[in-house]
C-alpha cells in the first residue's frame, strides 16, 4: 500500500493551528521522506504574515524530520486547500480546530464534508502522546470502498498502533454485527496490524463512540465519513461533522 507522504497543513497563527502543527511535528518525527505544506490564506500577503511564516517553519524544522515549504493563497480557506491537494496529489490534510461552534470548527467541518482525501482533525486542547491506539467506528452497512482504508492501515503501522474495530449497538442496529463481507475486508487491509472487533451498546452512537475512547484511553478515531457502503443512502456526513467539533482526540475521516 502507498504510503502518506504529502501533508498539508492549513495555518493562521491560531492557537488552534498551532495545536496542529505541533501533532504534526510528533507525527512525522522519524520520517524525512514525508513533505509538509503549509498553506496561509489571506486576502493580502504582508511582511507580518511572511515573517510569522518563517517563524512557523523554523519552529516545525526543529520538531520534527519532515521537510516542509510554504504556500500563500487567496480566497476561501476550504476551496483553496482542496484545489492545492487536488493539485498537488496530497494524501492527507491535518488542521486545528476551537471545537464547538467555533469559527475554526466551522472551517474543519467544511474540509470534511468537502475532501476527497482523508482529513485529520487536532482539537486545540489535545495533549501529545503516543499514538497507539486507534478507533475506525463502523456501522451494520458494508464496507464498499475498501481502498479508503489504506490511510489508516498507514498510520497504524508506522506508529505500531492497535486499531479497535468499532461498532456501537443501539436499538435500530443491535441486531447487526460486522457483515462477513466487512470481516474479509478488515481480514485483507488490516492483517499485518493488531486489530479487534467490539461491540460496546449505546442509545446514542456519537456518545457510544465518546464514551470507549475515554474508557479506552484511544488517541485517534477514524471514520468513513460519505456513502463507503454498498447499496446505502448517501450520507449527510453528520457523524463526521459532529465528531469534528466535539471530539477530545483527534479525528480522521477516510476518503
Amino acid at each position: 500500500m502507498s504510503t502518506i507522504k504529502k501533508i498539508t497543513v492549513p495555518v493562521d497563527f491560531s492557537e488552534s493551528a498551532n495545536a496542529a502543527l505541533h501533532y504534526v511535528a510528533d507525527l512525522t518525527r522519524g520520517f524525512p521522506d514525508k513533505e509538509v505544506t503549509f498553506i496561509h490564506v489571506a486576502d493580502k500577503i504582508t511582511s507580518e504574515i511572511e515573517r510569522k511564516l518563517r517563524e512557523t517553519q523554523r519552529g516545525f524544522t526543529s520538531l520534527s524530520d519532515a521537510s516542509c515549504k510554504a504556500v500563500f493563497k487567496s480566497g476561501d480557506l476550504t476551496t483553496e486547500v482542496i484545489k492545492y491537494q487536488k493539485m498537488t496529489h496530497q494524501d492527507l490534510i491535518i488542521m486545528g480546530t476551537e471545537g464547538r461552534e467555533s469559527e475554526d470548527s466551522s472551517h474543519s467541518s467544511d474540509m470534511v464534508l468537502a475532501a476527497d482525501c482523508p482529513v485529520m482533525i487536532i482539537p486545540k486542547n489535545k495533549t501529545l502522546r503516543p499514538l497507539k491506539n486507534i478507533v475506525l467506528a463502523l456501522d451494520k452497512d458494508t464496507i464498499d470502498d475498501s481502498l479508503s482504508l489504506q490511510a489508516l492501515y498507514n498510520l497504524a503501522r508506522e506508529k505500531d498502533a492497535t486499531v479497535h474495530v468499532l461498532t456501537i449497538e443501539t436499538e435500530e442496529n443491535g441486531k447487526f454485527r460486522s457483515s462477513e463481507a466487512n470481516e474479509s475486508v478488515l481480514d485483507f487491509y488490516l492483517e499485518t496490524l493488531d486489530w479487534k472487533s467490539v461491540f460496546p451498546k449505546s442509545s446514542d452512537i456519537e456518545k457510544g463512540i465518546e464514551d470507549y475512547v475515554e474508557r479506552n484511553e484511544i488517541d485517534l478515531v477514524a471514520l468513513l465519513p460519505r456513502n463507503h457502503a454498498k447499496h446505502g443512502r448517501p450520507s449527510e456526513g453528520k457523524l463526521a461533522k459532529a465528531l469534528s467539533l466535539h471530539s477530545k482526540v483527534p479525528v480522521l475521516t477516510l476518503d
